[in-house]
């Protein structure tokens, strides 16, 4: 067998794996809570950025179910804005079981115009993990510390906050990155890769679920003011570089990410899923936002 081939079949096992185990956890209110949380921060944020409209990708997500592996109804909301500066900004929320405001997941992705000297930035909340993220698909002509500037320090708040329930490192017998080796020459040093504490101390798990919104909210601000403070720059170079990068990470997630061949299956029609992924979580293909003034 295709080794290619094989480790995607162990990765699509793992990944279903995972997501039932998430759907079989004991109820975690607060967790819940909290993803919740950090939905509506973000959503206020991007509602709040100057320029700001909803895309109409949103609108065919409105009322959007699947049945879920375990028989029950999953609703997926997708909450996706553009602004002047900003080509795509997604919001995705899996309420399982649909209409009980109870969340498994809320990830999110947003990605700047190809002339702004940025990264971009990912997370996802589940009910058993975290990932937070700022990938660099520029690195030639974006310097990651130069875009945070002074804003780093909250970045070093945010690690810090959850430094106890990072990931351990493969090297060192964990699995810190086993799922997402083929985004290896994209990550940052800032990476956040988290686990839930395997406990029912309710006073263990508020203080990780408070400090997972608290560093999502620190990463969130930090970039959003870096952001801010950059202006389109008529730079070729950077211009095709962004493209050129952002083409092929987008490209790497759809042929090797197993979260596509999952989704595939959870969705169950695939022209709803590449509509889901490719068009509202990530814009693929699109460089500049429809209001900007490219």
């Amino acid at each position: 067998m295709n080794s290619k081939i094989s480790k995607k079949i162990i990765a699509c096992i793992s990944f279903l794996f995972l997501l039932v185990s998430c759907s079989t956890t004991p109820t975690d209110d607060y967790g819940d809570l909290t993803i919740s949380r950090c939905g509506q921060f973000l959503l206020e944020k991007y509602q709040n950025i100057s320029g700001s409209v909803l895309r109409s990708v949103s609108d065919e997500f409105a009322d959007y179910s699947v049945l879920f592996f375990d028989l029950r109804m999953m609703r997926i909301h997708l909450h996706v804005y553009e602004s002047p500066y900003i080509v795509n900004m997604c919001l995705s929320q899996f309420e399982l079981p649909a209409d009980s405001e109870q969340y498994m997941d809320a990830a999110m992705s947003l990605r700047a115009n190809a002339d702004m000297r940025a990264p971009l930035v990912h997370a996802d909340m589940r009910s058993t993990s975290c990932v937070i993220e700022l990938y660099n698909v520029n690195k030639d002509n974006i310097d990651l510390d130069t875009f945070l500037g002074e804003q780093i320090d909250k970045i070093q708040e945010g690690l810090s906050l959850v430094q106890q329930y990072q990931r351990i490192p493969e090297s060192e017998g964990g699995n810190r990155g086993a799922y997402s080796r083929h985004l290896d020459e994209w990550k940052s040093p800032y990476r956040i890769e988290i686990e839930k504490p395997d406990t029912s101390d309710e006073q263990e798990l508020q203080d990780y679920w408070d400090a997972v919104y608290d560093a999502f909210t620190l990463y969130m601000d930090a970039y959003l003011v870096s952001l801010d403070a950059l202006e389109p720059e008529d730079d070729q170079v950077l211009i095709q570089g962004s493209i050129d990068g952002i083409d092929e990470f987008i490209d790497t997630l759809w042929e090797e990410d197993m979260v596509v061949e999952m989704g595939k299956t959870l969705f169950g029609n695939e022209d709803d899923f590449k509509l889901y992924f490719l068009d509202g979580f990530w814009r693929d293909r699109v460089y500049y936002s429809d209001v900007s003034q490219q």
